[in-house]
C-alpha cells in the first residue's frame, strides 16, 4: 500500500513538473518577442532541415536551394551557386537537432549542431563545428538561417590566431586586426593618387618615424613631409595589390599592416621610377599611423646571368 501511494505521489509530482515545463527559456533580445518563452516545435520542421543538409552535401546548388522559400531562394541564389562552384566536396554530419517555437508563432526554429568538412577546388581543406538555427515556416520551407562557427586548432585555415612572434622573454601569435586599418589605407591611396597632402596626412599621427628603402630613417612632421613631397612631384600612380592588418595576440590595440603595391612616380626634376613595394605601417592606440618602414625593388629588375 505504501509502495502504491509512493508511486502515485511520484506520478503526480512528475505530471506537475511536466505541466510547469511546457514552456522553456526566455528571449532577452529587444523586439516583439522579448520576454517570451519557447515551446516544443514540430519534428516535420526538423526533418526538413536534416534533408536540406543531405542536399547541401551533394554540392548541388539547386538541390540546396530547393528547401528554401521562394523569397529566400531568390535572395541567396547567386551566393549559393558561387559557393558550391568553389567546392570539391562537402560533408556535414549533424550531432543533434531539435525544433522549438516562440510562443504564439507558427514558425519553427530548428537548432542543429554539426561537424562539417569542406574540401575546396583550390586545394584547401577545412574542418569546422557549426551551430545553426533554421527558421521553417508553416509550409515547411526555410525562410532564414543563422550559423555560428567554431574552428579547431588543427584547422587548415580560418583561425583567429596564427604565425609566431619571437619576443624577448616569450613567443606569441598574430591576430588579424579590425580597427579600420584597411579603410585608412584605401582612403590614403585615394588621396595619394590625387596628390592631396591634407588627405594623406589625415590617416597619420602629427609626426611619424619613416624608415626609407635606402636605409635612411627620419622623424618627420606629417603635413610638412607630404606637402613638400607633392610640391616636387609631377604625377603619381599607387596601385595596391594586398593589405594585411595584424597585431600581436593578447596585447594592447596597437597594430600593424602590410601593404603590397606598385608605385609609379614622376618628379618635376625629370626623375621617374616604377617600384614594387612592401610597406609596414604601425598604428598607435588612437588608430593613426605612427611609423612606416618601406621596402622597394624595381618592377623589371636586371637579372645578372652567370657566365660559364
Amino acid at each position: 500500500m505504501k509502495q502504491i501511494s509512493l508511486t502515485i505521489v511520484i506520478a503526480i509530482a512528475s505530471f506537475s513538473g511536466f505541466a510547469q515545463t511546457k514552456t522553456v527559456g526566455k528571449i532577452f533580445q529587444e523586439g516583439k518577442n522579448k520576454n517570451k518563452s519557447y515551446v516544443l516545435g514540430d519534428d516535420k520542421a526538423m526533418d526538413v532541415v536534416l534533408e536540406s543538409i543531405k542536399a547541401y552535401n551533394t554540392n548541388d546548388a539547386e538541390k540546396d536551394l530547393a528547401f528554401a522559400s521562394k523569397e529566400r531562394a531568390e535572395k541567396m541564389r547567386d551566393f549559393t551557386i558561387k559557393y558550391h562552384k568553389g567546392m570539391k566536396s562537402l560533408d556535414q554530419k549533424p550531432y543533434f537537432s531539435f525544433p522549438l517555437k516562440v510562443q504564439g508563432s507558427e514558425d519553427n526554429l530548428v537548432f542543429t549542431v554539426s561537424e562539417e568538412n569542406r574540401v575546396y577546388k583550390n586545394g584547401s581543406k577545412e574542418k569546422i563545428y557549426v551551430f545553426e538555427v533554421n527558421t521553417v515556416n508553416k509550409d515547411l520551407k526555410i525562410t532564414n538561417f543563422l550559423q555560428f562557427v567554431s574552428r579547431p586548432q588543427e584547422n587548415e585555415f580560418g583561425l583567429k590566431n596564427g604565425g609566431k612572434v619571437y619576443l624577448k622573454d616569450t613567443t606569441s601569435t598574430f591576430t588579424l586586426s579590425n580597427r579600420g586599418e584597411v579603410a585608412a589605407i584605401e582612403k590614403m591611396a585615394a588621396a595619394f593618387n590625387k596628390m592631396d597632402a591634407v588627405g594623406v596626412s589625415s590617416v597619420f599621427a602629427d609626426s611619424i618615424t619613416w624608415s626609407h628603402a635606402d636605409g635612411v630613417t627620419q622623424r618627420v612632421k606629417t603635413i610638412d613631409f607630404w606637402t613638400a613631397h607633392f610640391n616636387g612631384t609631377k604625377s603619381v600612380d599607387w596601385k595596391i595589390n594586398r593589405i594585411l592588418p595584424y597585431k600581436i595576440t593578447d596585447t594592447d590595440p596597437e597594430s600593424g599592416i602590410l601593404v603590397n603595391a606598385i608605385m609609379k612616380e614622376e618628379f618635376k626634376n625629370g626623375v621617374s621610377f616604377e617600384k614594387r613595394q612592401v610597406i609596414m605601417y604601425t598604428y598607435n592606440l588612437e588608430g593613426k599611423i605612427s611609423q612606416v618602414t618601406n621596402f622597394m625593388k624595381d618592377v623589371n629588375p636586371v637579372v645578372n646571368k652567370v657566365q660559364k
